[in-house]
């Protein structure tokens, strides 16, 4: 597997555990339905469903609209820049 980590990583190696979800993400990333994308808002990681037009739906006052979170996935996320 691939990883952005260089020799001078404070990381540079992975447990088995951690391997094997970094491997199982990129698995899911093959099959990820069109349809469903991810927000991280607050820490928190959503499953959104695309509105009728396959794009996220927004709020009148501009935010992502929380009617269309299909699911929040208990994953430690952070939604900033880097």
């Amino acid at each position: 597997m691939k990883t952005n980590q260089s020799k001078d990583s404070p990381h540079p190696t992975l447990t088995n555990a951690e391997y094997a979800a970094v491997r199982d993400l990129r698995r899911l990333a093959l099959r990820w339905p069109e349809s469903l994308w991810v927000f991280v808002a607050n820490g928190t990681f959503n499953v959104m469903k695309t509105g009728p037009t396959g794009g996220s739906m927004m709020t009148a006052s501009g935010g992502f609209d929380p009617e269309y979170v299909v699911a929040t996935i208990e994953i430690p996320a952070d939604g900033g820049d880097w």
